[in-house]
């Protein structure tokens, strides 16, 4: 029950951490120690210690024999057969296999493996031991001053006598991780031996355990280390050795001398204290400059029900924090203790004002606020509140009695005194919409017996008082003419409480040492005043209070409660105005029975909120700045009025006042980009604070990585993916420049990472710590950062420069001020080349641990777009809190030179270099993204109308031609003009860019090729692509470790009523052609004339009409015809083509590359490549977007009846992609059964 904290029964080597590691001693950091258990595993100690002492003294299999005995080696044989002893007739398998490992199996060594340890095996061991140059006086367990080892034992069950026993055997317990527990918890200290230190000892430690009755007088037990045995030794009890100052003296109580709880209830004039059942303390005090914990514990610790003392150092002032029953307000502040020659030997009381929870009734059913005073033994016998209050509305209070409210008030037909019975009404009181005052307690400072009571008193404040200010102050009642008119005690406590938050009390102040220089003080100042313009009854009326804590001079209060001179002095000069609360009335649009309008009071506090503004690129604090509230829209506050002050252990107080809800404020300083700072206000909340970071307005585009407090660090990524040179197109090369000498160096990389891997600026980039320089001692230039990366080639000023301008690894942590500042991480871009720019974020895993932290708590990447003059904001890439993941992809740069149409709200072309920068969010948890292998994809755009060189004369261009890589899922066109994707992921955005031109190495003369290449790993992706006037085209790339084509054809759309077939393939074969047939035509004689009523690239439009003058074919067109491999060709049905039935197919034509000319016809049997690969598509667009398509499966054969189409009378098509063909075959064209050919595109009738 004495066992304190953490300490445990283990010796000292068997601590988690071996400290502190002494070479040449028994202690050692290689040791392998067992895990730490919630008892004693007596047989994994001996094992322990007998691995020890094998070590130490150099034993193994191959050197079974000692050579030598030193201190460190026969302290560590005794330790390993005193415990070893201790589990003789009990089995422990790890000991004896660590003997056997030594001295072979058991038949040579006679320690068994299977059965108990046994006596007789004990003394093998020891034998070991004997016949080792140790011997005897290490080996005997009843040598080496065993007795030191024990501290006496008193045979008060009530004391430990600091050991680990299983009745028979003992081990010291006490160890280095114990000792600073009990230091850390005030119950005990360390020390030097100085010159009584030797060899063995030179530090002791003595601690202090609570519970034991044998150590309440301050007695502490005093062990010496031992560093030869790695272990604390007992030494005596400090009262005989006197090496430790004397703790704690004085006892104090919540209970007095009855035994009755002396935490009184602010609001009952008597009776027994609250109850102490379920109250809980601490006890702080300032130890080196730091409040530190000294005393905490709970009523049922403490003996009598919670009355029993608790230890105190005397003539102290200590910071308390009390928490009562679920019924009342915790209590917080400052508390001292007293001499003990006050109290002779008696406990001090720690009388403290409980203020309860309350619901106030009334019209208003509103806030209400409580004023309570206390004091101490040393104090005057009895103090008195007193409350002055205006006389009208919008008035001051007056120091004058007519208008205090105390413990006596004057009845105007008489010059006698009446005890004040309240209460004090406003405006008919709270029941009428005005205000009632009532001091509630008045404490006379003694009991009926002569017993001291030291408060409390208290004042309630119920319902809407008179707007104006009310002064609060404290005074001596002197009834013993011979006491001195000051506070002499100095503890003298007064506390502000309300019922709008949640932990009640808004304020407290102790007179303290000034209190001796008077015997009236001014402690505050209540403020009411409306809110808001002077429209409608009632207007809102908002609270304040005024910290005044100065004493001024005063009248003598007489017994008969007349104010006698002196007259008061000036009151105190307040200070800073703080916001209390507001109270708002909302009006329903209901009538009651009494025709009047539905109201409802409702109050809402008021929470400081702290700014400061800092630079976000050099971390220096800007002096002047404003925020304005309400979006804006309010005028312009100065950073000043939002100084958010911090005290300890009292907290915040200042800041500006703001009601609970959503917030927004624009933040702006001279020579920044103005920042919206948005937040929400809980009810409840005491206080926020905002260290807001702003961006320079220089024109520069920039990253700012923002999260709370949770992961202590992430960290922000930029990585440059397929950067070219725009004079000469070379790849760029990133190097870590010297911002002093501007050499150059290769950037660091992470450690293990392959020294291939694409380089890219995060904090390790230069191989020191982030932040900027001036390079050349002259203030007036910019400071150059040591986190860059930039491109070889131009000067330092004008090279392309990714910077990381500063990290940040300390977020959560509260710093000397109070306040958590959660500085952001910051990274710069400027002059940059064609080529896409990365930004990752992680949650940086430091060294050992596994599998380390996740994102947490939310995760904003702020983007500010540069054009090389002004910045704007993009917004946030948001990751919500709790989403988890260690990498973020936030999203890309891309930056091209095409500024012409650089005219979207995410992009900015640059005011000089003639480029244009994007931005697009990707937003989206990765897996290790630094060791991707990117590859150029290029996308080969083609037009299903035009060949390429006919773009121009229909003004058509596709350099604006959006694309959006997907990964996973389900995407369709099928039924609309655009492409959707379910459960697909999103890699990337952008645009084509501009057709590559002649002598671009990836310049192909028939195909538009964008010049900006999107860079992917390895993987399968679709692509969506898309350009106003065009259906949506989706398409299908895999990425294998290199570059890959992407051919994109872009349908434009049709009219109503028409339709359009485009059928595309892939590389192979050279030339498909498309094929339309009126169903029912002749078979043709191919050697006499060209089908009849067929359109294909022999025939591109039909303009014969049947027998009875229809054009069958009339409005059918083949558009386009191509011959050099993925298509397109096009078929369009106009609006005026016949309600008839066609049949479509596609034919391989060749397969051989002869631009410009068309190529020969293939030879079914002896053209290998002449068939088709699979994969090869037809699709029908109308209005209305893609209808349906087909696509071709086998890779066999050299026709495809693809299907027919029919044009009912309303105009619309339907399909059948399974027709009947009929007729005969050409055996001489057949080729394998069951695959179409030439003929069966057409059919008898």
């Amino acid at each position: 029950a004495c066992l304190a904290g953490r300490v445990g029964a283990w010796t000292a080597f068997a601590d988690q951490a071996a400290t502190p590691t002494l070479v040449g001693t028994s202690l050692r950091s290689e040791l392998v120690l067992p895990p730490i258990n919630p008892t004693v595993d007596y047989c994994m100690l001996a094992a322990t210690s007998f691995r020890k002492a094998v070590m130490v003294c150099g034993l193994s299999a191959a050197s079974p024999t000692q050579s030598g005995c030193t201190i460190a080696c026969g302290s560590s044989w005794n330790s390993a057969l005193r415990e070893a002893l201790a589990i003789v007739d009990t089995g422990c398998l790890p000991l004896e296999n660590a003997a056997n490992e030594i001295w072979g199996p058991a038949a040579s060594s006679g320690i068994s493996s299977t059965a108990a340890f046994t006596i007789t095996e004990w003394e093998l061991l020891q034998a070991k031991c004997l016949g080792s140059p140790c011997g005897e006086a290490w080996c005997s367990l009843s040598a080496v001053n065993a007795h030191s080892l024990y501290p006496p034992y008193t045979g008060d069950e009530g004391c430990p006598n600091f050991m680990a026993t299983d009745g028979v055997y003992t081990w010291p317990f006490l160890t280095w991780n114990s000792v600073m527990y009990y230091q850390d918890n005030s119950l005990g200290c360390t020390g030097g031996l100085s010159v009584i230190a030797d060899n063995e000892f030179k530090t002791w430690a003595c601690v202090h355990a609570p519970q034991c009755a044998a150590l309440i007088a301050d007695d502490l037990a005093c062990f010496k280390y031992n560093e030869v045995r790695g272990e604390f030794n007992f030494w005596g009890w400090n009262a005989r050795l006197k090496v430790a100052p004397a703790l704690f003296q004085l006892p104090a109580s919540f209970c007095n001398d009855q035994g009755v709880s002396v935490l009184l209830d602010a609001r009952r004039p008597e009776g027994e204290g609250v109850p102490l059942a379920g109250m809980s303390y601490t006890f702080f005090r300032y130890s080196d400059g730091v409040l530190r914990q000294f005393r905490s514990g709970t009523a049922e610790e403490l003996a009598d029900g919670g009355c029993g003392p608790v230890r105190l150092a005397p003539d102290t002032q200590f910071w308390l924090e009390v928490t009562p029953g679920s019924d009342h307000y915790p209590w917080k502040g400052w508390w001292t203790s007293v001499n003990e020659d006050i109290m002779r030997g008696s406990p001090q009381e720690i009388a403290l004002a409980i203020y309860p929870k309350i619901a106030v009734p009334g019209f208003f059913k509103c806030d209400w606020l409580g004023i309570t005073l206390q004091w101490c033994i040393t104090d005057p016998l009895d103090l008195d509140l007193f409350m002055f209050v205006p006389l009208e509305e919008g008035g001051d209070f007056r120091l004058e009695q007519p208008n205090a409210i105390y413990w006596a008030t004057m009845d105007p037909d008489s010059t006698a005194p009446d005890l004040y019975t309240g209460p004090y009404e406003q405006n008919g009181g709270e029941e009428n919409g005005g205000a009632t005052i009532v001091l509630e307690r008045d404490d006379l400072g003694e009991t009926e017996g002569g017993g001291r009571t030291f408060g409390p008193e208290s004042f309630i404040i119920k319902g809407t008082p008179m707007v104006g200010r009310y002064a609060v102050f404290a005074t001596i009642w002197i009834s013993d003419p011979l006491s001195p008119l000051v506070f002499s005690g100095g503890c003298a406590t007064a506390a502000l409480y309300s019922g709008n938050l949640n932990g009640g009390q808004v304020v407290q102040r102790q007179v303290g040492a000034k209190g001796r220089n008077g015997h009236w003080w001014h402690v505050l100042n209540i403020v009411v005043s409306y809110d808001g313009p002077d429209e409608g009854v009632p207007r809102p009326v908002k609270y304040s209070f005024e910290m005044v804590d100065k004493i001024i001079t005063g009248p003598i209060v007489q017994e008969n409660g007349f104010f006698a001179d002196p007259p008061f002095a000036d009151p105190g000069v307040p200070e800073p105005e703080i916001l209390l609360l507001r109270r708002e009335v909302d009006e329903y649009d209901r009538l009651t029975q009494e025709n009047q309008w539905m109201t409802e009071q409702h109050c809402k506090s008021y929470t400081k909120v702290g700014l400061e503004l800092f630079d976000s690129v050099s971390s220096l604090p800007l002096v002047s700045g404003t925020f304005s509230p309400n979006g804006g829209q309010d005028a312009p506050v100065a950073v000043s009025s939002a100084v958010l002050r911090y005290a300890v252990p009292e907290g915040f107080s200042g800041g500006y006042g703001v009601l609970e809800g959503q917030h927004a404020w624009q933040v702006a300083s001279p020579g920044f980009a103005p920042y919206e700072l948005t937040f929400k206000v809980e009810l409840g909340t005491d206080h926020m604070f905002f260290a807001t970071y702003l961006v320079p307005a220089d024109g520069h585009t920039r990253v700012v990585l923002r999260w709370r407090d949770t992961p202590a660090d992430l960290d922000l990524h930029v990585v440059p993916v397929g950067v070219h040179n725009p004079e000469d197109g070379s790849e760029a090369q990133w190097v870590w420049q010297d911002p002093h000498t501007e050499e150059e160096w290769l950037p660091e990389v992470y450690e293990g990472d392959d020294a291939e891997l694409r380089p890219y600026v995060w904090w390790g980039v230069a191989g020191q710590e982030c932040g900027c320089v001036d390079h050349d001692d002259d203030p007036q230039t910019e400071c150059r950062p040591l986190c860059t990366l930039s491109a070889t080639g131009p000067d330092y000023e004008s090279r392309p420069t990714l910077t990381l301008d500063r990290d940040d690894q300390i977020h959560g942590r509260v710093s000397s001020t109070g306040r958590v500042y959660n500085a952001p991480e910051v990274a710069t871009l400027k002059n940059l080349w064609p080529g896409t720019y990365r930004v990752y974020i992680s949650a940086y895993q430091p060294e050992g641990e596994d599998p380390g932290p996740e994102f947490e708590s939310e995760v904003n990447v702020d983007i500010w777009l540069g054009d090389g003059l002004t910045v704007s904001s993009l917004g946030a890439v948001t990751h919500r809190a709790g989403s988890g993941g260690k990498w973020l992809y936030a999203g890309y740069f891309s930056v091209t030179d095409d500024v012409v149409h650089c005219t979207n709200p995410n992009q900015k072309p640059q005011i000089t270099g003639g480029m244009c920068y994007s931005w697009y969010a990707a937003r989206r948890v990765v897996t290790a993204p630094l060791s991707n292998v990117y590859s150029p994809v290029r996308m080969r755009m083609a037009h299903a109308l035009y060949h390429r060189y006919e773009l121009a004369d229909y003004s058509v261009s596709f350099h604006r031609a959006q694309y959006v890589v997907y990964s996973g899922g389900v995407c369709s066109c099928v039924g609309s003009v655009s492409c959707s994707c379910t459960g697909s992921t999103i890699i990337s955005t952008g645009v084509i860019g501009a057709d590559l031109p002649e002598g671009d190495p990836n310049h192909i003369a028939r195909v538009w090729t964008g010049a900006l290449p999107l860079y992917l790993t390895n993987g399968q992706y679709q692509i969506k692509v898309g350009l106003p006037g065009f259906y949506d085209r989706l398409v299908t790339v895999t990425v294998a470790d290199g570059a890959a084509d992407v051919p994109a054809v872009m349908v434009p759309f049709v009219a109503q009523g028409e339709l359009r077939i485009v059928l595309t393939w892939g590389g192979r074969p050279w030339d498909m052609d498309l094929w339309v047939a009126r169903a029912g035509v002749p078979k043709p004689s191919w050697l006499e004339s060209v089908p009849e009523n067929t359109v294909y690239w022999g025939v591109t439009e039909v303009d014969t009409v049947n027998e009875d003058g229809v054009n069958e074919m009339a409005g059918i067109r083949l558009n386009r015809d191509e011959v050099n491999g993925n298509g397109p060709e096009t078929v369009t049905f106009g609006a005026e083509v016949p309600s008839l039935r066609y049949r479509v197919a596609v034919n391989v034509y060749a397969d051989q590359p002869t631009l410009p000319d068309f190529p020969p016809q293939c030879v079914e049997g002896e053209d290998a490549g002449c068939h088709f690969r699979g994969g090869e598509l037809v699709q029908f667009f109308t209005s209305a977007g893609l209808l349906t398509e087909s696509s071709f499966a086998p890779n066999v054969g050299t026709w495809w009846v693809v299907g027919t189409i029919e044009k009912d009378i309303a105009g619309g098509f339907s399909f059948d992609f399974n027709p009947v063909v009929e007729g005969e075959r050409n055996g001489g064209g057949s080729v394998a059964d069951g695959l179409a050919n030439c003929l069966d595109i057409f059919e008898e009738c």
